[in-house]
């Protein structure tokens, strides 16, 4: 991420450079922002983030950087496509990193002690899309498997969508078509959708999943349980 940015960072041991953490510095060294604190990425609320200082200027800053869902749960605004578009990436392989910031007032006090304080009203920036290639032994491997007769599942804590993308660049074992089954955030009830409708609708449709259609459903799609 620092290399596509332009970008290097130094780290201290200790708050003695300036009371900074450390500093980030472009490339051709015209900016430099010095980190004042940082919050390491918390799996419960799935974020990190920092308090930065400008260093020609003064001005303060919040970054924050972590699931799209998690960064857009605390900022002012996000845009009216940004589900479907971080659903459309993942199907796609990639893995997306939702960002937000805000600038301090100065004459409004902040508790950088307080998480929530630093965190909340940010304005979301944009997505940064990575992706992880495949080892080149890694479908060799998977084949040696089943070829002694070995069951494959797999378990991930990468987005459903993202990890189904993998499977296929592997060649596993699946049916052609292969469905997300979910909860409804708003219902509470079991859902699920086709990995392919994902790709190919500007709007995604979930369909309730219970027992009057889960026959029907298993016959006819592999599922990736979330």
């Amino acid at each position: 991420m620092f290399k596509v940015s332009h970008y290097t960072i130094e780290d201290f041991h200790d708050s003695s450079s300036d009371g900074y953490v450390a500093v980030a510095t472009s490339d051709n060294t015209v900016k430099k922002y010095g980190i004042i604190k940082r919050f390491p990425f918390d799996a419960t609320c799935q974020r990190s983030s920092a308090v930065v200082e400008e260093i020609a200027t003064g001005k303060r800053f919040i970054f924050v950087k972590g699931s799209p869902e998690a960064v857009s749960a605390i900022s002012t605004t996000t845009p009216p496509d940004l589900k479907h578009k971080t659903l459309s990436y993942s199907a796609d392989g990639y893995y997306c990193i939702g960002f937000g910031v805000k600038e301090l007032n100065p004459s409004i006090p902040i508790d950088f002690n307080s998480r929530e304080q630093v965190e909340n009203g940010v304005e979301f920036e944009g997505l940064a899309l990575f992706k992880n290639e495949l080892k080149p032994e890694t479908k060799n491997m998977i084949e040696e498997l089943y070829i002694a007769d070995i069951d494959i599942r797999i378990i991930t804590g990468d987005n459903a969508l993202t990890a189904i993308h993998v499977c296929r660049e592997l060649e596993m074992k699946m049916k052609n078509k292969v469905a997300i089954v979910d909860v409804d955030e708003h219902t509470g009830s079991t859902v699920f959708v086709s990995v392919d409708d994902v790709k190919k609708s500007d709007v995604v449709e979930w369909t309730s999943f219970d027992a009057s259609n889960m026959d029907v459903v298993l016959a006819e799609y592999d599922l990736a349980i979330t």
